[in-house]
């Protein structure tokens, strides 16, 4: 069901780091423990908006394509 994918999580997974780069939250190197990682959740949240929108169309156009090429081998 996933192709070349374990599983789903595999999949997510792969699209994440093919189509959207890491995060780079504002951190100072001296930061305490608490303050980068409430960083890393600014940061994530704050990329939400942008990266919701292409997840759905990159797995819409993945599904289209999945049934697309089933069909034209009928």
């Amino acid at each position: 069901m996933y192709g070349n994918f374990k599983n789903r999580d595999e999949l997510f997974i792969s699209l994440g780091q093919a189509y959207w780069p890491p995060f780079k939250p504002q951190v100072k190197p001296v930061s305490a423990f608490t303050e980068i990682m409430r960083a890393f959740a600014e940061a994530t949240i704050a990329a939400i908006p942008d990266r919701t929108a292409a997840a759905v169309g990159r797995l819409t156009d993945l599904s289209y394509t999945s049934i697309a090429l089933k069909l034209s081998r009928v």
